[in-house]
């Protein structure tokens, strides 16, 4: 139900956008932990949110997705993208993992593993998909001896390469010239190789084999967590994927080790555990959309949501659906623009693909029977979709919700939800870092880029895209590039169907260019090839090098475009770099409420470059906003949200709650 038109401008900037500081909730009781883990030198307290992720259903402790078999197709990854929910994803997928015939995936020699050249990721990978393969062939056999007899094969060749190894091949943590580290990206596998698929729970390896890993190829789990880097000063914490799995794969091995009996961790390894996943749920990544240690940081919570005692196992499981609903928000086709801490120079990597839980998120749509015909085409493209990253939801229980998936597909739903007409969504991240905004219609998507704030963070253009589109690169977008190196960049200029920044914009040859009514007008108009109805005004202004963007739907005659455009030029004419851009009174306005913007793109970096609405200021300190803040329609209104005290809150309505 849309909301009632305001009447006051303090009601229009309260429709426009909810400003709300960052909330203290009350700290828990070892803030050192909390400060460690986020790595940020401060404590963080939590940030608040006016819409929550929708909430997964969390399986029972014996629980496998993999209960129906079918045979390995060679079509491969187009069989995977056509299957049901109840489908099995093994077959397509792993292949290349666990198949002997493959010669990528093939029999494991009984070698010591430091020969082997990808220990680190290739190889836990292929264990993984043996195992989950002999599992769905074990569970599926029904006194088929063939069936059993390629479990029993795939399950002992496992078993063999395991007790050839006499020791691990380094160390947990990360790696560096004084420490030969990584090895917990492979010893968290193991632990779960242990407690789910040991003698206390499927039994498909043997108590030796257990044994033997547990006792030699895993190091004596400690009764405190861990967060340094090895053989470094104190004070040198480590990264959170690192600190998530070598905790977890202590927490792991305690529990094997106690038989998986109820209170086998010790309270202080799992109090700093359950810190940990309650400061990433409720502030988020302290490394948010990292590259590629966000897949990394997702194995150890499949890992520990399967096979984590029950309050971990919960808490992993809020934490992933919070992170894939922020993805989701501003996610279109599974592509991304946006801004990210740690390796800054991958902000050279043009594919819009290039964050790992793109291609998560295409195998829980297949398993959820939502394979579009373009999602098909996309993976058989393979366009920056990694296959090896895909084996992890293959072989996890864990898997979205629905609606959450389907957001981060295209913003569309079924025909109950036609009035949803889009939504303007802020993702704080806390000190030292810098927001993602996204504004979404069924039409585009226009992200901004974030601010280099940090020497880690990597900052993008400003960039848009069409849900009709087929770009895959960033240099096919029409975007606002920064004026000089991307470290001094402030890209954070976004506010609905306005984004403005300090650059110039680089319109693609998809483009096409409506005539101007008269020669030398700064504003121009283009039409989009993929959303032909749609216009986009865009200003270049020398030597003021000021960008801007005005993206408007539903401009069906070119008698309209021309019109707009003339009024566009009339009301702003050359903008500054301080001033006030006049918004053409247009589609998203109905909505939005926007009349003028004010912005400042001479200021600090670590400040919003939006400074009013309507003429009236907003809070710029964008260290200081919410987690999730999201104004317009996000979700259809019979989704269920997890948290009581946000069950008031309409998902269809057009008004942000405070």
């Amino acid at each position: 139900m849309a909301a009632s038109h305001p009447d006051t401008l303090d009601d229009i900037l309260n429709e426009v956008i909810t400003e709300r500081n960052k909330t203290v909730a009350d700290l828990l009781p070892t803030p050192c932990l909390l400060r460690f883990s986020s790595r940020s030198g401060i404590e963080r307290h939590a940030l608040g949110r006016n819409v929550a992720a929708p909430a997964s259903k969390q399986e029972g402790a014996d629980a496998s997705k993999h209960t129906e078999a079918t045979h390995p197709d060679e079509q491969g990854i187009a069989t995977i993208l056509a299957t049901s929910r109840k489908a099995p994803l093994i077959p397509s997928v792993l292949r290349m993992y666990y198949a002997t015939s493959n010669t990528q995936g093939g029999s494991l020699d009984p070698v010591p593993w430091s020969t082997d050249p990808h220990p680190k990721v290739y190889l836990p990978r292929r264990l993984l998909a043996k195992l989950t393969r002999a599992e769905q062939l074990h569970n599926t056999a029904d006194h088929d001896d063939g069936m059993l007899a390629q479990a029993k094969a795939l399950v002992d060749e496992v078993e063999a390469y395991l007790l050839a190894q006499d020791q691990p091949w380094a160390g947990l943590g990360s790696h560096h010239c004084l420490h030969t580290g990584d090895y917990d990206f492979c010893s968290i596998l193991l632990g779960f190789f242990i407690t789910r698929h040991g003698p206390y729970g499927s039994k498909l390896l043997s108590q030796a084999c257990c044994d033997h890993v547990s006792t030699r190829l895993l190091p004596d789990p400690p009764v405190r967590a861990r967060y340094r880097i090895p053989r470094l000063p104190p004070g040198t914490i480590d990264t959170e994927n690192h600190i998530l799995m070598i905790n977890g794969t202590h927490h792991l091995n305690h529990r094997y080790r106690h038989g998986l009996a109820k209170g086998a961790v010790p309270r202080a390894l799992n109090a700093a555990l359950e810190h940990h996943l309650i400061e990433v749920r409720d502030r988020g990544c302290w490394e948010f959309n990292a590259r590629p240690y966000t897949v990394y940081y997702f194995l150890a919570l499949l890992v520990l949501e399967e096979a984590g005692e029950p309050r971990i196992s919960e808490l992993c499981r809020q934490v992933m659906d919070a992170l894939v609903f922020g993805f989701a928000l501003g996610s279109d086709q599974l592509r991304r623009n946006d801004p990210f801490r740690r390796r800054p120079a991958r902000t050279a990597n043009p594919d819009l693909y290039d964050l790992p839980l793109s291609s998560l998120i295409a195998v829980w749509l297949c398993e959820h029977g939502e394979a579009p015909p373009e999602l098909v085409e996309l993976r058989q493209r393979n366009h920056g979709l990694h296959r090896g990253y895909g084996c992890y939801p293959a072989c996890f229980r864990y898997c979205p919700p629905l609606v959450t998936c389907r957001l981060a597909w295209k913003y569309h739903f079924d025909s109950a939800c036609q009035h949803m007409r889009g939504y303007y969504a802020r993702l704080g991240h806390g000190d030292k870092s810098c927001p993602e905004v996204y504004t979404r219609t069924p039409d585009w998507l226009l992200c901004a880029g974030g601010a280099t704030v940090d020497r880690h963070i990597g900052t993008r253009p400003i960039a848009l895209m069409w849900t009709e589109g087929s770009a895959a690169k960033r240099s096919d977008l029409l975007r606002i590039e920064g004026k000089g190196a991307w470290k001094k960049w402030n890209m954070t200029g976004v506010i609905f169907n306005v984004a403005i920044a300090k650059g110039n914009c680089q319109v693609p040859s998809s483009y096409t260019e409506i005539a101007p009514s008269s020669p030398g007008l700064t504003w121009r108009g283009y039409r989009p090839k993929a959303c032909p109805h749609a216009l986009v005004l865009v200003h270049n202004a020398f030597p003021a090098t000021v960008a801007a963007i005005v993206v408007l739907s539903n401009v069906h005659t070119e008698a309209a475009a021309s019109g707009l455009l003339d009024q566009v030029n009339t009301s702003n004419g050359v903008l500054a770099k301080k001033g006030q851009l006049v918004v053409p009174q247009w589609d998203l306005h109905v909505w939005s409420n926007v009349a003028t913007v004010d912005y400042d793109l001479g200021g600090k970096k670590k400040l919003w470059t939006i400074t009013g609405v309507n003429g009236q200021p907003l809070d710029r300190s964008f260290q200081r906003w919410p987690l999730v803040d999201v104004h317009g329609d996000v979700l259809p209104t019979a989704v269920d949200i997890r948290s009581p005290s946000l069950a008031h809150v309409a998902l269809d309505s057009a008004v942000s709650v405070v």
